[in-house]
């Protein structure tokens, strides 16, 4: 029989990248954040944490 509802391995596997993910950016705005307060700029901490330097500016600017 053949079934639409989704199976609970998609929903974990969703669930976890889901979790990691905002997991990895909480670290990273922790580290954007952290560096700035160092004295790197907003296009330095992009470049170097791989993210727009827009989003370091809307996190610093939080």
């Amino acid at each position: 029989m053949v079934s639409n509802a989704v199976s609970v391995k998609t929903v974990v596997i969703i669930f976890l990248y889901t979790n990691t993910t905002h997991i990895r950016a909480k670290t990273l705005k922790k580290m954007a954040i952290d560096m700035y307060l160092e004295g790197l700029g907003f296009r330095s901490i992009g470049r170097v944490l791989n993210i727009s330097y827009g989003t370091v500016y809307q996190w610093v600017k939080q």
